[in-house]
């Protein structure tokens, strides 16, 4: 196995400590000329990192950007880190993340934003507060994915009340059709997420 293999086993399962000894050693090998390559990637184009944010350990994701880690990585669906950090809600690393320089509007094969995946429904609690740090850091509201969908209007299939109370504070357009002509409101209808549905009409949407 090599010191790349070990590398991302040990993000994928490890613990922080072998994820430390792994670069300490790969310090040493920089000094004697046989360095690691911390941001190898697995057969699904995943580095270290997408492995630790997956994880939800964000004290690895701070080592591993330390060591170089390339925050703007991308796999290969096209997404970085920090679509992965948006997805999960995970606040640390996505601000870790973004500190380090990740795009905030990022485009994966999808043509998706990481504020696209804060707005779907995995993320739970975390994912207002991350979509707020993205749009701070000028993520944009109304950023169109292949199919014409904004992240309100991902938000709005989901029920992620929340999240759309704070793509609207922001400038989220709420009569913004889709490449089908669905605007977040008729598609919160569809989907019965009412709250969603009480929050547009309340904005005067029609």
């Amino acid at each position: 196995m090599t010191r790349e293999e070990e590398l991302l086993k040990a993000t994928d399962s490890g613990t922080i400590a072998e994820v430390r000894r792994l670069l300490r050693r790969g310090f040493i090998g920089r000094l004697l000329g046989r360095r690691v390559n911390v941001n190898a990637r697995d057969p699904q184009g995943n580095t270290a990192l997408f492995h630790a944010v997956r994880r939800g350990e964000w004290e690895m994701v701070e080592v591993l950007l330390e060591h170089g880690a390339e925050p703007n990585a991308h796999n290969s669906r096209g997404d970085t880190p920090l679509f992965l950090a948006a997805s999960l809600g995970n606040v640390e690393a996505a601000v870790a993340l973004v500190s380090a320089g990740a795009e905030v509007n990022a485009r994966n094969v999808e043509f998706y934003t990481p504020l696209h995946r804060a707005a779907g429904p995995e993320g739970k609690e975390g994912s207002s507060t991350v979509a707020r740090l993205l749009l701070e850091r000028g993520a944009d509201p109304n950023a169109q994915g292949v199919d014409g969908d904004t992240p309100l209007h991902v938000s709005a299939s989901h029920g992620t009340v929340q999240v759309a109370q704070v793509l609207l504070a922001h400038g989220a357009r709420p009569n913004e059709p889709d490449a089908k002509g669905r605007t977040p409101l008729q598609l919160a209808m569809r989907a019965g997420n009412f709250n969603v549905v009480d929050l547009l009409r309340f904005r005067g949407t029609a």
